[in-house]
């Protein structure tokens, strides 16, 4: 699956539920078209209120005993879909997240 506002969007933060966060330069298309993708538009609502987030992506680095450094490696190493960019602008790190008990909106 490919997300126009990218692995940002995807794993987004705590503070960040029901924000756009797409960059200035879109590039969706060009990459869709890169890797032979077919376009869907496709939409989730309450899917950011399915989960709590415990330890946002970039605080995961930030984990003793090796996991993040483990995490960081992990990152480093995961080819970047983008266009024109490396996969040091961006982090393919998820947070880390428990389901909650029941949605909000179900």
């Amino acid at each position: 699956m490919l997300f126009p506002g990218g692995v940002k969007e995807v794993f987004h933060g705590k503070d960040e539920a029901y924000k756009l966060l797409w960059p200035e330069k879109v590039d969706f298309v060009r990459t869709a078209a890169r890797f032979n993708a077919t376009i869907v538009p496709l939409s989730a609502v309450g899917a950011a209120d399915s989960v709590n987030i415990l330890v946002d992506g970039p605080d995961m680095l930030n984990l003793p005993f090796g996991i993040g450094e483990r995490a960081a490696n992990s990152s480093a190493n995961i080819v970047a879909a983008r266009f024109d960019q490396g996969n040091e602008d961006e982090l393919f790190q998820p947070p880390f997240a428990l389901p909650k008990p029941l949605p909000a909106r179900h």
